[in-house]
């Protein structure tokens, strides 16, 4: 289901009563006050912390929706968001083979919001959005669109024999050339 900010309270309150459990039943199973919940269900959103918010989602088996999710977040958060490299051939994305197709799990980098970002191992201007332009919009991680279900890095050679083999060796010069250019050495 799909919900705004504020139906979220309603449909709290909706499926409560359809499990037919009281403000005070619910209360107790999340460890809060009922008065709190009570105060949830019309409308404050600072009566409950985000941590309960997810307890009686849980509980009443809910999906928190975005724009809650983003309420509780801390600000720097808000200010950022998920940028990948587009370049196929950029080691920042691993290829896969699935469906006997090739795919890109690209490297997703956390940044500033309408900062230009340039891909550490190509120089590529890194991308914020899903790249089709009938959708454009932000990424989620992993290597396709949740809403369109668009690749985010599109094939653009043609791969010769096997596609696992080109995938594992692909993989295997992705990790030399990481393992070269990483500069911070950690010591234990």
């Amino acid at each position: 289901m799909s919900f705004n900010k504020k139906s979220f309270y309603q449909e709290v309150r909706e499926v409560r009563r359809r499990k037919s459990l009281t403000q005070a039943e619910l209360a107790k199973i999340v460890k809060c006050k009922q008065s709190a919940i009570s105060m949830y269900e019309a409308g404050h959103e600072d009566a409950l912390a985000y941590k309960t918010i997810i307890l009686i989602a849980r509980e009443l088996e809910l999906a928190i929706p975005e724009e809650v999710v983003v309420d509780y977040m801390p600000e720097d958060i808000k200010l950022s968001c998920l940028k990948y490299c587009p370049i196929d051939d950029c080691p920042s994305n691993i290829p896969y083979v699935a469906g006997g197709e090739i795919h890109f799990k690209p490297t997703m980098i956390l940044t500033l919001k309408g900062e230009s970002t340039r891909c550490a191992y190509c120089g590529e201007v890194l991308q914020d959005c899903c790249p089709n332009e009938s959708c454009g919009l932000p990424l989620s991680d992993g290597g396709f669109c949740s809403h369109c279900g668009d690749s985010y890095v599109a094939v653009t050679r043609m791969m010769r024999g096997s596609l696992e083999e080109w995938a594992a060796k692909r993989c295997e010069i992705i990790k030399e050339l990481r393992s070269m250019s990483e500069t911070v050495k950690f010591i234990a």
